[in-house]
C-alpha cells in the first residue's frame, strides 16, 4: 500500500493549508518519500508540510517536473535548508544556469533522459513533446500504473499512451495538472472519453486543468474523479 498527499495546490481542502498557483505531491510507498514538484514558495511548502505532519528531514527525493516556477521555485531554498541530503531529478533541458547554481546544493542532480526506476516500484518517465519536455512520475501499483503529472504540456492523452506501450500495462489513475484551462468544453470531454477508452478508471486534475475543464472531466468519469486537492490523500 502507497499513499500521495497533496502538499500544496490552488484550492485547500482545510483552511489551514496555504494556496497559491502551483503544485506539490508528496509519495509515499513503504520507503524513503518522494516529493513531487515543490510549488512556487519554500514558506508555504514548509507550513504546508508542518500543518500535514510531514517532516522534511525524512524526504530524500526530489523530482521536478518541469522549470516553470509554480512547480520549482522552492526548489532552492529547500536544498539550502536541507544541506545536501536530497537527490533531484530534472527534466532534460532544464534551465542551465538553474541546474548549475543548484548542483552544489543537491546531494545529486540528474538530468532525466529515458525513465528510470528512483525507488521500489517508483519511476521517473520523461516525454518530450512538440514544445515541450516534462517529467511524469508513475507508480506501478496493483491496480495498475498511476500516474502523477505536473502540468501535462506534451498533452495528457499523448503521455498516457505512450507510458501504457512503453510499460506494457494499464493505467489505473491520472493525478495532477493536465493544463487543459484554455480548451473549449466540447475537447475537454472529447479527451476524457478517449482517456477512459485507454482504460483509466479514474482522475484527479489539479490547478492548470481549470475548472471548466475539471467539471467536464466529473462529468464523464462520474465516480472515477477524485477531488486532488491541497490536503487531499490518495491510497493505492
Amino acid at each position: 500500500m502507497g499513499k500521495a498527499t497533496v502538499v500544496f495546490n490552488h484550492i485547500a481542502k482545510d483552511k489551514g493549508l496555504k494556496t497559491g498557483w502551483g503544485l506539490s505531491v508528496l509519495l509515499e510507498t513503504g520507503k524513503e518519500p518522494v516529493l513531487f514538484d515543490v510549488g512556487p514558495e519554500p514558506e508555504h511548502l514548509l507550513s504546508n508540510m508542518n500543518t500535514l505532519g510531514i517532516n522534511p528531514a525524512d524526504i530524500r527525493t526530489i523530482v521536478i517536473s518541469h522549470g516553470h516556477n509554480d512547480h520549482v521555485g522552492a526548489l532552492e531554498e529547500i536544498l539550502r535548508k536541507t544541506r545536501k541530503t536530497l537527490g533531484v531529478y530534472t527534466p532534460v533541458g532544464f534551465d542551465k544556469k538553474s541546474f548549475d547554481k543548484l548542483q552544489p546544493l543537491a546531494k545529486s542532480l540528474y538530468a532525466v533522459r529515458k525513465w528510470k526506476e528512483i525507488t521500489n516500484g517508483v519511476y521517473v518517465f520523461p516525454i518530450k513533446g512538440l514544445c515541450a519536455r516534462e517529467n511524469v512520475l508513475v507508480i506501478d501499483s496493483p491496480r495498475g500504473l498511476i500516474l502523477f503529472t505536473g502540468c501535462a504540456h506534451p498533452c495528457i492523452y499523448g503521455i498516457c499512451k505512450k507510458v501504457k506501450n512503453d510499460f506494457g500495462k494499464n493505467i489505473y489513475a491520472v493525478l495532477g495538472g493536465l493544463h487543459l484551462e484554455h480548451f473549449p468544453v466540447f475537447f475537454v470531454r472529447f479527451l476524457a472519453l478517449l482517456l477512459k477508452k485507454l482504460g483509466i478508471k479514474l482522475i484527479g486534475p489539479t490547478h492548470c486543468t481549470g475548472e471548466k475543464a475539471k467539471e467536464a472531466l466529473r462529468q464523464i468519469f462520474k465516480e472515477g474523479f477524485v477531488s486532488f486537492e491541497a490536503g487531499d490523500q490518495f491510497e493505492f
